[in-house]
């Protein structure tokens, strides 16, 4: 299995929708934002150019690179609910994907069981309340089952989730039909997840996605 983790300096952030990283990036009503001495920051374009930089590093599947996007961003001012939304969904996805080995707790050091779990569980909470923002949105909801395979107390729903999309041809992510394949070899459904891991393959352009996810 792929190294998925390469320690850098990235400060550790909050991945709930109300944490401290994201309320750094509540919505302005002018078109630059402010710091909390009224000094201007990034205007909304500039953090969207930052933001879309994080979302090509998480969909070529170099983490490092998109923690560090995220922490710029998170110095960088406040953005539109539209953009916390985004930003978080990158940030959800990029615990996820190092089995909750971002964000950091210290520094230097990989996350202890304790912390990876504490942070996959606030992934989860994050992709959650996205995906219950738009119930009807496959790619929420593809994002949630792949949240939801992470943590064993939830794998029951996240299957069920990620099924549902299948039958419909609705999973949206190279991840989302690996974490699939995964739950049913867990489930003895060795075809099921062969057919899972061949989807995976077609949609996976990092060529990382397939069959290297974390378990938790």
């Amino acid at each position: 299995m792929r190294t998925l983790w390469v320690v850098c300096g990235c400060a550790a952030l909050s991945l709930s929708l109300s944490g401290p990283a994201l309320a750094c990036m509540n919505g302005s009503s002018e078109g630059h934002l402010r710091g909390p001495s009224g000094s201007l920051f990034a205007d909304e374009d500039e953090l969207i150019a930052e933001l879309k930089l994080a979302e090509e590093a998480l969909r070529t599947s170099n983490y490092s690179l998109a923690a560090a996007q995220l922490d710029k961003l998170r110095r960088m001012g406040e953005g539109s609910d539209g953009l916390r939304s985004r930003y978080a969904r990158v940030a959800a996805l990029v615990t996820v994907r190092t089995g909750g080995q971002w964000p950091l707790r210290r520094v230097g050091r990989l996350n202890r069981e304790e912390e990876r779990v504490k942070a996959l569980k606030k992934a989860v909470q994050a992709l959650r309340a996205r995906a219950n923002q738009a119930p009807k949105d496959p790619v929420r909801q593809s994002d949630l089952g792949e949240g939801l395979s992470s943590l064993p107390q939830h794998q029951k729903e996240a299957q069920n989730i990620l099924e549902a999309l299948a039958k419909a041809d609705l999973l949206t992510s190279a991840h989302a039909y690996d974490a699939l394949a995964r739950l049913r070899a867990k489930a003895g459904d060795d075809s099921g997840a062969q057919a899972a891991r061949t989807r995976c393959k077609e949609l996976d352009a990092s060529q990382h996605a397939c069959g290297d996810a974390p378990k938790a």
